[in-house]
């Protein structure tokens, strides 16, 4: 018997929500927390759609004289408004990309037959396409956050990232079957190349993840995003099943489906 379990260290803030009920609570360092248990809202203030504008407004003179441009003394501050603001929203979003990766990586733990196409240890791949600065920055920032992961376990096994170039379908092939790979984190970028990554992901039982809610809709398997401030599981249930995946009702029954 598998128990569907997800190591959080205590360190560690961040608080999954998935649909106002799906949640895991962070507990003392070296226990393991069940997944679906005592579900609660979101604590507000971990997502912030709309970030204050400083609004800076410029001095009115008495209508005999003419109105003046902004102090050149003002400008500077100006700048670095604006750069706080870039920089709490640049925050904000790193928060945001590290509750998906959590509650990614949380759901796989609601694949029954993940044990059993894994092996030993849970590999996912963070696929990218090389020369595209969309799809690698994606790449790199998803990575960085997948690989804090490895020091937990998923299902009892150990959690390995790895970051892949799509070079060609024989080559995604070949590393697949050589890294263990049961799991493809797809960036955008490979919307031409959905319809072979469907292909060798079911050849190999691997379960596709989608970056953008379109990737879903083309054929791929699952996707975590923020909708309206919470985190919102996707699942495509027939891709799921052809890619070997079973997840089980307690997952399906929170998630949007797609039949």
């Amino acid at each position: 018997m598998y128990f569907r379990v997800f190591a959080i260290g205590a360190a560690d803030p961040a608080v999954l929500s998935v649909i106002g009920a799906f949640d895991c609570q962070v507990k003392a360092k070296g226990q393991h927390v069940g997944r679906g248990l005592n579900p609660r809202e979101e604590s507000s203030d971990l997502f912030v759609d709309n970030l204050d504008a400083t609004v800076v407004t410029r001095p009115r003179w008495h209508n005999s004289q003419p109105e003046r441009s902004t102090p050149l003394w003002l400008i500077p501050v100006l700048g670095m408004l604006l750069c706080s603001q870039a920089s709490a929203q640049s925050h904000q979003e790193v928060l945001v990309r590290e509750r998906q990766v959590k509650a990614l990586a949380r759901v796989l733990a609601y694949d029954d037959k993940l044990p059993n196409r894994a092996g030993t240890t849970v590999v996912l791949a963070v696929l990218y396409k090389p020369g595209n600065p969309s799809s690698e920055k994606e790449a790199t920032e998803s990575f960085s956050q997948f690989a804090k992961l490895e020091s937990y376990r998923i299902l009892g096994l150990p959690f390995h990232s790895v970051k892949l170039p799509f070079t060609s379908v024989d080559a995604l092939d070949r590393a697949i079957g050589s890294q263990g790979i049961v799991a493809l984190y797809v960036c955008p970028g490979l919307d031409d190349e959905i319809a072979n990554l469907k292909r060798i992901s079911r050849k190999h039982k691997a379960t596709t993840i989608a970056s953008r809610e379109e990737q879903l809709a083309a054929g791929l398997a699952l996707g975590v995003f923020s909708l309206d401030g919470q985190l919102t599981v996707v699942v495509n249930l027939p891709a799921s099943r052809e890619e070997g995946a079973r997840f089980s009702s307690d997952l399906l029954r929170l998630a949007r489906v797609i039949q």
